[in-house]
């Protein structure tokens, strides 16, 4: 499976402009990872997933913001799409036990829930 980035801006420029050109050359399977930043993109993902013809999934995409939501996008690609909305790691996932003082409780809560977060303890870099 390849994957293009859109945070490349080089390839989200050009994602952009020239949308049908940017789709003849995506190769199936494939992976677009921040599509929010090229939605024009998306009106040449329903050929593609039209040709390919198979139940599977060829194309899989990934933004930071809530896709029916997303402002710019003019296709629904009704039918071809399925969203899954992933949360943060649970308590659980974190290895936290439930009988925590309420300090500690809190301190969790602050330190947030993104995957890239566990383990810093240090608050300024956490901020950061």
């Amino acid at each position: 499976m390849s994957t293009i980035t859109l945070d490349d801006l080089s390839v989200r420029t050009r994602a952009n402009q020239v949308p049908i050109l940017f789709g003849k050359d995506i190769r199936l399977p494939t992976r677009i990872d921040e599509v929010q930043y090229a939605t024009k993109l998306l009106s040449t993902i329903n050929p593609l997933v039209d040709s390919a013809n198979v139940r599977t999934p060829v194309v899989w995409m990934t933004c930071s913001q809530n896709f029916e939501v997303m402002s710019g996008v003019r296709e629904s690609l009704a039918g071809r799409v399925v969203t899954v909305q992933l949360l943060g790691i649970s308590d659980e996932e974190k290895g936290l036990t439930t009988s925590q003082s309420p300090r500690s409780y809190f301190d969790q809560l602050c330190a947030g829930t993104f995957p890239a977060l566990v383990g810093i303890t240090q608050q300024e870099q956490r901020e950061r």
